[in-house]
């Protein structure tokens, strides 16, 4: 198909990618203050990482709304991408969704799809694969860090996705996947950190040693989200493609909070 997909994609292969930058990808002194020295080294082992999707989203974009977006805008152009940036008022962790032009057309993209509900953001766009014409849906989210409580709040925007075919939900979602084997034993984890990762008994939590960690994985969700986080089954019309997880028309909107470049 060209040298602008990656080994193993072509029309009946779309591959949708998901990545935790961790601090932009970036280092150094000057990183948190904007100025001074700052070692882009991660990031460009990240971009070497990365290859070039079909979509690749992206959490943790921080400092990339800076300068005039020149980390966003150098992401893109290093992998030969489209992007659109979606504001994280938490920490400044942003969600940068990226799009090869030559394969996904951009319909709409919604920087905050819950209106304010989450503890970073959720990303809505809604594509086009050239290649066969398939209309589909990825949501991009990086779902609350402290809080199994808040995880639960914020999956209940979600199940709704959960019986259809043309929408995949990618990002970092703090919790094991669906089917993971069931946690065991908590001894690997300091006691004051247990309350980020899963419910306690209120009486005497550090006895509740296989409690459930983030409700993402509870039967209810489960059932609605598994074939959503890295789908490989086709669009209702059967016409579209499967999708490959590495993990996991014709106008584009950006309303008010979102940035775009090419």
């Amino acid at each position: 198909m060209g040298s602008e997909y990656v080994p193993g994609e072509g029309r009946d292969v779309i591959r949708v990618v998901t990545y935790n930058l961790r601090g932009g990808g970036l280092d150094g002194d000057g990183v948190e203050t904007g100025t001074g020295a700052i070692d882009i080294s991660r990031w460009e082992q990240q971009i070497k990482l990365l290859l070039k999707p079909a979509v690749l989203c992206l959490q943790e974009g921080k400092y990339y709304d800076r300068n005039d977006f020149e980390m966003a805008r150098r992401t893109g152009q290093a992998l030969g991408m489209e992007w659109y940036l979606a504001p994280s008022d938490s920490h400044g962790s942003h969600l940068v969704t990226l799009v090869n032009p030559r394969r996904v057309e951009v319909r709409r993209f919604v920087p905050d799809a819950a209106e304010g509900k989450f503890h970073h953001t959720l990303v809505r766009a809604d594509l086009v694969d050239q290649a066969t014409g398939w209309n589909f849906t990825v949501l991009n989210t990086h779902l609350a860090p402290l809080s199994p409580a808040n995880r639960a709040r914020e999956v209940t925007w979600l199940t709704e996705y959960g019986a259809r075919d043309d929408v995949i939900l990618v990002g970092d979602l703090n919790s094991e996947a669906p089917g993971d084997p069931a946690v065991t034993s908590w001894s690997w984890l300091p006691e004051e950190l247990h309350s980020r990762h899963r419910f306690q008994n209120p009486d005497a939590p550090t006895q509740d040693r296989t409690g459930a960690p983030c409700p993402l994985c509870s039967t209810r969700v489960s059932a609605a989200l598994s074939h959503t986080l890295v789908s490989r089954r086709p669009g209702p019309s059967g016409t579209g493609p499967p999708v490959s997880g590495a993990t996991s028309g014709p106008t584009t909107c950006c309303p008010r909070g979102a940035w775009r470049r090419s």
